[in-house]
């Protein structure tokens, strides 16, 4: 039953893809996953069902399809007062940081000389105006 609902809220959430109505409101990186999960619905809602663990997740489903973990979705730090985004920004990973400083279109070759968090951090901080 529960298995059955989350089917049912994912092809809503989806649109109707093999006859190509994908829902409008979603992004690319939405639809990618969607075009992932749909073949393999039954898998994903069990999963779901189960409330495992998304890496425990990603593994059962890699079997299925390699792709589906694959999908990055960018990390959103501007919405926030500027004491909380550094706290935040502390918090994570410098391969998040690259991310994210490679997402504002950040030069590459300035993020490759970069060598402390802190540096990450400043830059971020100074291309916070800038769209992600």
């Amino acid at each position: 039953q529960i298995s059955s609902s989350i089917i049912g809220a994912l092809e809503a959430h989806c649109g109707d893809l093999q006859n190509e109505r994908p829902n409008p409101a979603l992004g690319p990186r939405d639809l990618k996953m969607c075009y992932y999960m749909l073949p393999i619905k039954t898998d994903v809602a069990a999963a779901m069902a189960m409330r495992m663990p998304k890496d425990r997740v990603c593994k059962k489903l890699r079997m299925k399809n390699d792709e589906i973990c694959g999908v990055k979705y960018p990390v959103k730090v501007d919405q926030i007062p500027p004491d909380e985004m550094l706290a935040k920004l502390k918090k994570l990973r410098i391969k998040e940081l690259r991310g994210i400083l490679n997402d504002r279109g950040v030069d590459k070759s300035k993020i490759d000389n970069f060598v402390e968090k802190d540096e990450y951090i400043k830059e971020i901080m100074a291309t916070q105006h800038l769209e992600l």
